[in-house]
């Protein structure tokens, strides 16, 4: 159903919850509209066709205060109607009629007092909002010309050049083709040291091996820095990533797009993480300490910061804040826009009853692993000194330990997740090659031996130490019954056990070939040991997620990951050490 869609002059000044154009604003959340002497917003009539919208104080009132929309407009779905309202407007009173769109727009964008609506503008996060190009908008590009408008706050346009094609369809877009050289420049914004840039895009072809083609950057010459890029970065992997240049690259991970597929891809800075969102979820990120400073030479859509290097493919939005957006900002933007391009909506990222978590110790990526869809889910980087060796969570609270001995402590919300690290301790008596939560102040950790650590008094107590002198490779621990399942290994063999608080061993299993099965899997690569629905299960560097049964002596066969090959890790031996924890914990019955 038609929707209304609230106008205000605004005197060349930036609204909240708006986009503008020709010192118009249009609202497009939170907006109270009313009587000019209350609030100035006015409501158009509804948007059936194309709408025209002006101001009376450029129409000749000579009070500012007096100043409202003035809204001109017809029920034409199609292209050619914006001609005929065109020829409506009073200024054109007495003036020949144009007869084609072309001499039409071209005389309404030169008269700087108009905005042409095609649609009441989606719900997007608007603080901040620095550039915003938008193809399927009239407002910001009317359909033709090799002018793109600049909806958000520096009224910065762009520059369509080698005459990119428009396409009206699939929401609206910029067709650049690569081998016509096609591209978009804009004007430099200034030095962005927090910044975030969003574009939804789809390639038409994979990008050609060796160059470096991106979907928004700023522009690059010798010696100078970038202070943005979103695109195939150095070194080529046929990826999307992002990041920013000063003397070095900083950048994140990467995914690989699939030809014809439109996604909403968002890169994020906030001084101290780059972070990449891909259709509104977090995909990588990475701590750096790098200073974004522009260039000072602009920006270019579709094109490599300096070579002649193109994206061959569609783009329909792009987006540049002057701060790194949040995580539901991100969200927000993606969900409100995303029916546009029939992309599904994911669902909020959460960390729920049924998830543990997974420690990739190779980037020290951390993940989710869901028991009921056999997904995993990127969840945030560990910011740590050196490599991460465990992780085990509670309710509220995220443990990451270190080689060097560091435990680092983050708080966590689940819905949406999101991770904040607070403080870190030293664990003085050897390495953390196990490590789980009793509560938010007490941690069970296992080498050679077993302790339990009291952060807040700082103390490490010795539970036992294992008669064969075996390591400890995972700890998993019930507080109702204060028993431990230990994985160990020694003498070439790696076992579960069961143990009371004491140490006093209840059951145990081998993971050596059993009741004619093999394991070989479980004799090199066993490294993690996690419960779940009242069962104990062992995890191997490569994702393989084994259920140990203690009661029938039976260790069940294997499973991986049905998307292991679209995440960041894949099914190598790339993950070597994991080890989590449920809330809340469950219960052994052996």
């Amino acid at each position: 159903m038609p929707t209304r869609n609230p106008v205000r002059y605004n005197s060349g000044t930036t609204l909240n919850y708006s986009i503008s154009k020709n010192q118009l604003s249009f609202g497009i959340n939170n907006v109270d509209y009313g009587p000019t002497s209350q609030t100035k917003w006015y409501a158009n009539s509804n948007l059936y066709g194309y709408l025209i919208v002006s101001d009376s104080y450029s129409q000749g009132v000579t009070s500012e205060q007096n100043s409202y929309p003035i809204f001109w407009g017809n029920t034409a779905s199609t292209i050619s109607g914006i001609t005929s309202v065109i020829n409506g407007l009073p200024a054109r009173y007495g003036q020949p009629e144009f007869t084609d769109i072309e001499t039409a727009i071209a005389w309404l964008e030169g008269e700087f007092i108009y905005g042409i609506q095609n649609r009441t503008y989606e719900n997007i996060a608007t603080s901040g909002l620095t550039l915003l190009y938008d193809a399927g908008a009239t407002l910001s590009y009317p359909t033709l010309g090799n002018t793109i408008y600049d909806l958000g706050s520096s009224n910065v346009n762009g520059t369509l050049q080698n005459s990119p094609t428009f396409v009206n369809s699939e929401g609206g877009y910029i067709d650049l083709n690569a081998t016509s050289s096609q591209y978009i420049s804009f004007i430099d914004l200034g030095t962005l040291s927090n910044f975030t840039v969003g574009c939804w895009f789809k390639l038409n072809q994979e990008i050609s091996g060796g160059t470096y083609p991106t979907l928004v950057t700023n522009t690059f010459a010798g010696g100078s820095n970038i202070n943005f890029a979103l695109g195939q970065l150095p070194s080529w992997d046929g990826k999307i990533s992002g990041g920013f240049f000063d003397t070095t690259w900083r950048k994140t991970d990467g995914f690989v797009p699939v030809v014809g597929q439109w996604y909403y891809v968002v890169l994020t800075y906030d001084g101290a993480h780059l972070r990449l969102y891909k259709d509104g979820i977090l995909f990588s990120e990475v701590a750096t300490s790098g200073s974004a400073i522009s260039s000072g030479l602009g920006g270019y859509i579709g094109r490599r910061w300096d070579n002649p290097e193109y994206i061959d493919g569609g783009v329909a939005i792009t987006q540049i804040y002057n701060r790194a957006i949040s995580y539901l900002e991100v969200y927000q933007n993606m969900s409100a826009q995303a029916a546009r391009y029939s992309v599904p909506i994911p669902p909020i990222p959460v960390f729920g009853t049924s998830d543990v978590m997974l420690l990739d110790n190779t980037t020290n990526y951390i993940y989710k692993y869901d028991f009921s869809t056999n997904e995993i889910t990127y969840l945030f980087s560990a910011a740590t000194t050196s490599l991460a060796s465990q992780i085990t969570t509670t309710d509220s609270k995220i443990f990451i330990s270190e080689s060097n001995g560091t435990i680092n402590q983050y708080s966590y919300t689940p819905i949406p997740f999101a991770a904040t690290y607070e403080t870190s301790y030293t664990f003085t008596s050897g390495s953390t090659k196990g490590m789980t939560a009793i509560n938010n102040n007490t941690l069970l950790i296992t080498n050679d031996k077993t302790y339990t650590y009291n952060l807040s008094a700082d103390t490490i107590d010795l539970l036992f130490s294992f008669s064969g002198g075996s390591s400890f490779a995972g700890v998993a621990y019930d507080n109702t019954t204060q028993q431990l399942a230990l994985n160990y290994t020694g003498s070439g063999v790696n076992y579960v056990s069961i143990f009371g608080y004491s140490g006093n061993p209840i059951s145990s299993i081998s993971y050596q070939p059993y009741s004619g099965g093999t394991y070989p899997e479980l004799i090199n690569s066993a490294k993690g040991v996690f419960t779940y629905n009242n069962k104990v299960y062992v995890i191997t560097t490569n994702f393989y997620i084994y259920e140990v049964d203690f009661n029938n002596l039976i260790i069940y066969t294997p499973t991986q990951p049905t998307n292991l090959t679209t995440e960041t890790v894949s099914s190598s031996s790339s993950i070597s050490v994991y080890n989590s924890w449920t809330n809340p914990s469950p219960y052994f019955y052996y």
